[in-house]
């Protein structure tokens, strides 16, 4: 059962604040891998299989077994053939509605490619319409059916819902903090830092959640752009990424947070928020925590450490 509780929450300006007061430690199940450099940038739980993705070498994915984890095979090539792609935009990496398959954006603009694991054969490459005038995007994930949802790759840095016909069905409201703006200044490098956020359609297509790093928020929408509610997180500001990684399944969304008191980086919390913005429950784990993924049904968390650790960590949720 879902649940808010008062002692973890508060309204501030509209918007539910969540302290995590009642985060619960957690000391994580390690696997060591050996058959494979990690240098981990994105990761899914696909059905009964985690895939790893990296953009440190040619070879793009590895793939392992869950829950218990082991290695199964690695694949997808970067290169200009037909089984290869020149680049994987690794936090556009999302589930789709078939079986053991993900997309992805290739670094061609707007083309989705679609792949299955663990086997890694390619199932179809295809450029999506976007409006007249679009410079390509930062992002872009499959909403429902020929509906995606994607950011602009030059300012303004908006986020927009586009059928499949390339018409815009609605652009997002994600506003910019004042404090995040003044600490921004006129830096053009630090005005498009301050827009870096994760896109996490809902396995329905029904809502989609906006996670804003820099000023640690979930933004959380309906398929018509509709705001539905939005969850903030303690920050400093200051140009830092605070929101590191995020997951998501049918039930909730799951966010790996860094707070800024943390100096030493001793520790993250994932916060885990229902698809109304409902605050669930939360969980402190040690160390630097990027990426992470959950599983379909939300039995385990599934993360990395450091970008050399040969390691994967398992919590059971």
């Amino acid at each position: 059962m879902m649940f808010m509780t008062e002692s973890c929450t508060n309204r501030k300006s509209g918007s539910l604040e969540l302290d995590f007061s009642d985060a619960r430690y957690v000391t994580p199940d390690t696997f060591h891998i050996e058959e494979t450099i990690m240098f981990p940038w994105g990761m899914r739980a696909v059905g009964p299989n985690l895939i790893t993705a990296n953009h440190k070498r040619d070879t793009i994915f590895d793939a392992f077994t869950i829950p218990e984890i082991s290695y199964t095979s690695s694949g997808i090539i970067k290169g200009a053939g037909p089984d290869e792609v020149p680049y994987a935009m690794l936090t556009t990496l999302e589930r789709t509605s078939q079986p053991d398959c993900l997309t992805f954006l290739s670094g061609v603009p707007s083309e989705l490619v679609t792949i299955h694991v663990p086997d890694f054969h390619i199932i179809d490459k295809s450029v999506h319409k976007m409006p007249e005038g679009w410079p390509g995007e930062q992002s872009m994930l499959r909403l429902r059916g020929d509906t995606v949802v994607a950011q602009r790759f030059d300012m303004p840095l908006e986020w927009i819902i586009v059928d499949g016909y390339g018409n815009t069905v609605a652009t997002l409201d994600i506003p910019v903090p004042d404090d995040i703006m003044a600490a921004a200044g006129n830096d053009e490098w630090n005005n498009m830092v301050i827009h870096s956020s994760i896109g996490l359609p809902s396995p329905d297509g029904s809502r989609v959640a906006i996670c804003t790093k820099v000023y640690p928020s979930v933004f959380i929408f309906d398929s018509k752009g509709n705001k539905i509610n939005t969850v903030t997180m303690p920050y400093v500001a200051q140009i830092s990424g605070y929101i590191l990684s995020a997951d998501s399944n049918r039930e909730a969304i799951y966010v790996c947070y860094h707070d800024p008191s943390d100096k030493e980086f001793k520790e993250c919390t994932i916060a885990v928020i229902d698809w109304d913005g409902n605050y669930i429950k939360s969980y402190k784990v040690p160390g630097p925590t990027a990426p992470i993924t959950v599983d379909e049904y939300g039995r385990y968390l599934y993360y990395s450490g450091h970008p050399e650790d040969d390691n994967l960590y398992r919590i059971k949720l």
